[in-house]
């Protein structure tokens, strides 16, 4: 743990350095920076075993989760209060969540909010390398239908949560189920593993943020 802290005592400074060039937003750049670092996974495997009523085990996991995120905001503050030490200047911007401040629909283009288009290619790729990051072989068939599933289930917790605003716990059962029913699906016709295909799909609904 004492690891990843450093890690995000130094992503935080560094964002802080890029957001001092006033073309950067902080907030997107540290949080980005650590988004593969936070226990979604834990808070998985936590939820799952409390599911089946492994309520010690559930519970252990999802403590630790918590304390574990909270180092990591631990971390991410330290690196904002280096960068002032060693600049004497605040922050740029620190509380700017949606990165109103760094984004312009009429400046350059690196300044604008990307067409929502850029979701066919980002989507399947985030979900490749968060498959290939859980050690999937790419050689195997299922890594194409694990991706498969992962964009399934993202688009259906995308289009739910804009049919149901405001509604998380809608948005979030609607895209589970649809992960849950096509791996289970797959499974049942092709004599595969339902956990397998679905776990990169569950940490990608898993709310990281």
């Amino acid at each position: 743990m004492h690891g990843r802290i450093t890690i995000a005592t130094l992503l935080s400074f560094l964002s802080a350095v890029f957001a001092g060039t006033h073309h950067f937003c902080y907030s997107a750049v540290a949080s980005g920076s650590i988004v593969l670092i936070l226990p979604g996974f834990l808070v998985l495997n936590g939820s799952l075993e409390l599911s089946s009523r492994n309520i010690v085990s559930g519970a252990v996991r999802l403590c630790y989760a918590v304390m574990y995120s909270i180092f990591l905001g631990f971390g991410l503050s330290i690196g904002g209060t280096l960068y002032e030490s060693f600049t004497g200047e605040g922050v740029v911007n620190p509380e700017d969540y949606t990165c109103s401040w760094s984004h312009d629909a009429n400046g350059p283009w690196y300044q604008k909010t990307p067409s929502k288009y850029w979701y066919f290619l980002v989507v399947p790729m985030f979900s490749l390398f968060l498959t290939l990051r859980n050690y999937a072989p790419w050689k195997r068939k299922e890594l194409l239908i694990t991706v498969v599933i992962a964009c399934i289930g993202w688009t259906c917790n995308h289009f739910s949560a804009l049919a149901f605003p405001n509604r998380n716990d809608v948005s979030s059962a609607i895209g589970a189920f649809s992960v849950g029913f096509v791996s289970n699906l797959y499974a049942r016709f092709f004599s595969g593993n339902a956990f397998v295909i679905m776990i990169v799909a569950i940490i990608f609904q898993v709310p990281g943020g």
